[in-house]
C-alpha cells in the first residue's frame, strides 16, 4: 500500500512540474513574439548572498528602447564568477508594450527553467510507473 502512495506522490509532482513547464514555455513564446531587440549594457553586477556566506553576482544592464527610453533589467541569473563584465552588452528582448519586461536572448534566460522542469518531471513521472509496475 505504501508504494502506490508513494508513486501517486511522485505522479502527482511530476505532473504539476510538467503543467508548469508548460504555461512557463507557452508565457515564452507569447513573450518572443511580442519582443522587439536592442543591446544592453552590464552598468553594474550586485553582489547576492548565499546561505554558504559565498558572494554570486547578478549583471543589471541598461538599455534603450525604440522610443529612446532608458530602462534597467536586473538578471534572473545569478553566478560566480560574474557571467558578465561591467560595460560587457548582450543582446536584450523587451515587450512592445511593457518595456520593462525584458530578458537577455540567451538559452539561460528563456529556457533553462521549463528544461529542468521538464526534465524532473519527466523523471518523477517515470519513477512512479516504474514503482506502479514494481507493486504488482
Amino acid at each position: 500500500m505504501g508504494i502506490y502512495i508513494g508513486a501517486g506522490v511522485l505522479l502527482l509532482v511530476g505532473s504539476v512540474m510538467l503543467l508548469y513547464a508548460v504555461k512557463i514555455f507557452y508565457e515564452t513564446i507569447i513573450f518572443l513574439r511580442a519582443a522587439t531587440r536592442t543591446v544592453g549594457t552590464v552598468i553594474r553586477l550586485d553582489p547576492s548572498r548565499s546561505g554558504d556566506e559565498n558572494s554570486m553576482y547578478v549583471p543589471v544592464f541598461e538599455y534603450r528602447t525604440n522610443d529612446g527610453t532608458i530602462h534597467q533589467y536586473t538578471s534572473t541569473v545569478i553566478s560566480d564568477p560574474p557571467s558578465y563584465k561591467v560595460g560587457e552588452t548582450a543582446t536584450l528582448l523587451y515587450h512592445k508594450r511593457n518595456p520593462r519586461n525584458a530578458r537577455i536572448k540567451s538559452f539561460t534566460d528563456l529556457w533553462l527553467l521549463q528544461f529542468i522542469l521538464t526534465c524532473l518531471g519527466l523523471v518523477c513521472c517515470l519513477a512512479a510507473f516504474f514503482m506502479f509496475l514494481s507493486a504488482k
